[in-house]
């Protein structure tokens, strides 16, 4: 059978042509038709004059691409985002709180801004209990008052805790320690002569009136006994108050 003419446009494809026997000379042969058919590329690509003269086929490319040999195609490089995939939604995530301590001078600062001031705790010994919890309550401390037996003047300041001088801090509770006479309570000396009576209040510190004591010593006054006196037996008073025999009767 004899073979096909085909135009020979490029002197390499020719010598290619001659060179390559049957088969090979075949397929040569339909490359150079598809060549001719889009408008004699094959005459003018280097490429494919390279490939026409080593009998590589060629398969044609797009306009405007470089043709190349056939192959699959390669494996893009770029993998997808598994965090955007799908429509995935991203999830933002939060910054960590800050765990910077503060500053050793900073915290002093705040201690020492917080600590309550100390102040001395005013002289009020001798004073009276309501002038001595005024000053004290003005320089910010808080009073307590208790009563004790003192030989002192009643009513006024014989100690405080803590001391007068002491520096303490302010809302401190200071202990006032006011003075109170001892007490003794009245005995009972009705239906008593002048002298029972006048023994019997002297035994428990207190003071029979000067008349009664008067009387107490006068044989004939002696012989009355007492129906009246004040303050009236059971009375809690100090310790040397007086007792004063009001009214007495059986004298004659």
């Amino acid at each position: 059978m004899p073979h096909a003419v085909l135009p020979m446009r490029s002197p390499a494809a020719r010598d290619a042509a001659r060179r390559l026997p049957g088969a090979a000379a075949a397929v040569l042969a339909l490359a150079l038709l598809a060549a001719c058919g889009n408008g004699d590329a094959a005459g003018r690509d280097p490429a494919t004059r390279s490939a026409v003269a080593t009998g590589v086929a060629v398969t044609p490319s797009p306009e405007g691409a470089a043709p190349g040999p056939s192959g699959p195609p390669a494996a893009s490089s770029v993998s997808a985002n598994p965090a955007t995939a799908g429509g995935a939604r991203s999830s933002t995530s939060k910054p960590p709180a800050s765990t910077a301590a503060k500053s050793p001078a900073a915290s002093t600062a705040s201690q020492t801004a917080q600590a309550p001031v100390p102040a001395p705790v005013p002289d009020v010994l001798g004073a009276a209990y309501a002038d001595a919890a005024a000053r004290l309550t003005a320089a910010g401390f808080t009073v307590v008052r208790v009563d004790a037996v003192s030989a002192k003047p009643q009513g006024t300041v014989t100690a405080t805790s803590p001391a007068s001088g002491t520096q303490a801090a302010k809302g401190t509770r200071v202990t006032v320690t006011v003075a109170k006479p001892d007490t003794a309570v009245v005995p009972d000396i009705m239906n008593k002569s002048y002298r029972d009576a006048t023994a019997t209040v002297r035994a428990a510190g207190l003071v029979m009136d000067q008349d009664s004591v008067d009387h107490a010593a006068n044989p004939v006054w002696n012989r009355c006994y007492v129906v009246a006196f004040t303050p009236p037996a059971g009375t809690v008073v100090a310790k040397g108050s007086l007792v004063d025999i009001t009214r007495v009767y059986g004298c004659g």
